[in-house]
């Protein structure tokens, strides 16, 4: 493993899939890419908030980086940013959600948290409760003392 530093001194392509916490909160700034090889491309999977977009265009401008794709932003629904219309920039809209079988599957693990809370009045890490569910046949909609029946139209 290599610390972070080293990891942007030697890439070519940097992607970023982390969760927004605060030691990751405006991690994509110009700080962190003055430690990169000129040239880098960036590629932002994760959470608008993770990245200066102030920064990013600066150094999209001045050639630092030589390229940024991203279907995150600061504000979402992105209806209009400082990236759209950049030649250097791919920006798509952020629809992870967004489909069918995505909407499915939030629904189906909020239906699994609401069938573990109600049984057993705590809540369980996902594995677990996934597993517990599945055993006593809840998922089914084959428990007798509750029934979660899921419906795909």
């Amino acid at each position: 493993m290599v610390s972070l530093d080293e990891l942007y001194a030697k890439s070519h392509f940097i992607t970023y899939h982390v969760v927004i916490t605060e030691a990751t909160k405006g991690m994509i700034n110009k700080d962190a890419i003055a430690k990169m090889k000129k040239g880098v491309r960036l590629i932002n999977c994760a959470r608008g908030g993770i990245m200066v977009e102030a920064d990013i265009k600066e150094t999209l401008l001045n050639g630092q980086v030589a390229g940024f794709a991203c279907d995150v932003y600061s504000k979402e629904p992105a209806t209009e940013s400082i990236f759209f219309g950049m030649e250097n920039v791919i920006a798509t809209p952020h629809i992870a959600a967004s489909t069918k079988d995505a909407q499915i599957t939030v629904a189906r693990q909020a239906a699994e948290q609401i069938a573990d809370y109600l049984l057993t009045g705590r809540k369980d890490p996902r594995h677990q409760r996934r597993q517990s569910l599945t055993r006593s046949g809840l998922i089914h909609g084959q428990g007798k003392a509750l029934s979660v029946k899921f419906i795909n139209k």
